[in-house]
């Protein structure tokens, strides 16, 4: 009798979707197949069939334990026994043939409750078993380095407590792990530390809300408190860890003494301090040899060593600027008398005087020396014949009218004056000098305390 058509349509669908389930599990990379309480293989997709070597239709009804050695084949079907005892499933890896597999046995119930079928379904581990071998050994490896390190190495959260910490930090500080463990990273250091590490958390943050660009690293000093009390500098060097969507999920980093460094650094410090200090030094003494080598130590002024230095370059500027430079020859009137009735520190004292006097009213852009004993040479630049003659007139006056006390006797000061200019009565350093003490000896010649100007024709008459 044939099947009503109703029946028909049905057995084709349940066809078609045993073929669709079957497709589906072909597709799949792991190996799956259905087995009744013996072990016997009622469905197989290609994946497992090609485990087993053979072809899909070539395993169905195979007993799936006369596939496998011995020894694997016993334990199989004890797992099998177990399954359908338990009726829970079961998940177990093995190794074979240098490949690892990760299996797992479900029972399939009939409407009774009763374990009917084993559904097996095992997958190829073998890359993530080398994969977790790998980060194994890896972990391993950073954790040996760490732990023997003499830096010490850190994690924290993204709330900036401590996830990990090295066991150089106890040798550093001499504080247990886990006394560390799960704190905030501030308490690591002292306060002055803690200061400086929220300064540079806060100029970290600052940053950010700025959109600014931040390193890769941080990196600061700051001291941390060891377990008796004492402060370590340390340098800490910090990296943040973000995850793939740029969101925080620590910081991890490392912390390195540097007590010795910033000791040997303020040694060097103190050692260059003592250097500038012994350089200054050198150089003051070396300007005060320099300023004794061309200033007269009795006076002040400078000496003739120093004159003849200059004045060719007075010279020469005054030429190039095309203005005058006049040489005023000053001589003590009476100074023998002077040394010879009241001794030479009255002497000295007579010169000290005069020489204030010039100091005092010398112009700018003037130079005052000490030509020799009682004589004194002025070089005044820049001021018009005239005005060179009236200096020296008001200076002469102004020395006569100075009284020298010494040991209750006063004593008068004058001073005769020769005055040579440049470019009139000469344009070279000897030819000038000579002039000038050409007319200073006019001036004494007239009676002295007076200034005298070279001219030719009154030189030329007094030496007839």
């Amino acid at each position: 009798m044939a099947a009503p058509a109703s029946s028909h349509g049905m057995i084709e669908a349940l066809a078609s979707t045993l073929l669709d389930v079957q497709a589906l599990i072909d597709a799949a990379p792991a190996s799956s197949m259905l087995l009744d309480r013996d072990g016997r293989i009622l469905t197989i997709n290609r994946a497992g069939a090609a485990r087993l070597g053979l072809a899909p239709a070539q395993a169905l009804g195979l007993y799936l334990f006369d596939l496998f050695p011995v020894e694997v084949a016993a334990s199989r079907q004890r797992r099998l026994q177990a399954v359908t005892a338990s009726r829970q499933p079961q998940v177990f890896e093995d190794h074979r043939d240098g490949q690892h597999y990760r299996t797992s046995a479900v029972p399939v119930m009939d409407r009774d409750g009763e374990v009917c079928r084993v559904a097996i379904f095992s997958e190829d581990i073998t890359a993530q078993h080398e994969a977790e071998r790998l980060l194994r050994d890896s972990e391993a490896h950073y954790r040996f380095l760490a732990e023997n390190s003499e830096d010490v190495i850190w994690q924290l959260d993204r709330d900036m407590h401590i996830t990990y910490i090295s066991a150089a930090d106890q040798r550093l500080r001499g504080v247990a792990r886990g006394a560390v463990l799960g704190q905030s990273v501030f308490s690591l250091f002292s306060p002055r530390g803690q200061a400086i590490l929220a300064r540079v958390v806060a100029e970290r943050q600052q940053c950010l809300e700025q959109g600014l660009p931040l390193p890769p690293t941080l990196r600061f000093e700051a001291p941390q408190q060891c377990a008796n009390g004492e402060e370590v500098w340390v340098e800490v060097v910090s990296t943040r860890i973000d995850d793939a969507h740029g969101v925080l999920c620590g910081y991890i980093g490392m912390t390195r003494n540097v007590a010795e460094r910033r000791r040997y650094q303020a040694m060097l410090e103190d050692a260059n301090r003592q250097l500038r200090e012994q350089l200054d030094k050198v150089s003051a003494l070396q300007a005060q040899l320099q300023a004794r080598a061309h200033r007269d130590a009795l006076t002040g002024l400078y000496n003739r060593h120093y004159l003849h230095e200059t004045l060719p370059d007075l010279l020469a500027q005054a030429r190039q600027a095309r203005h005058g430079l006049a040489l005023v020859m000053v001589d003590l009137d009476h100074f023998k008398q002077i040394n010879d009735r009241h001794g030479h520190v009255a002497g000295d004292l007579a010169i000290q005087t005069a020489a204030r006097l010039l100091i005092e009213r010398a112009p700018s852009r003037s130079l005052c020396c000490r030509f020799g004993g009682e004589e004194f040479l002025v070089a005044l630049c820049g001021l018009t014949p005239a005005a060179v003659c009236a200096w020296a007139e008001n200076w002469c006056a102004e020395l006569a009218d100075c009284v020298l006390s010494h040991q209750g006797v006063r004593i008068a000061l004058t001073a005769s004056l020769g005055v040579a200019w440049q470019p009139q009565h000469g344009d070279s350093e000897a030819q000038l000098l000579e002039r000038a003490d050409q007319a200073l000896y006019l001036a004494k010649r007239r009676g002295r305390n007076q200034v005298c100007v070279w001219a030719a024709d009154e030189v030329c008459a007094l030496r007839a």
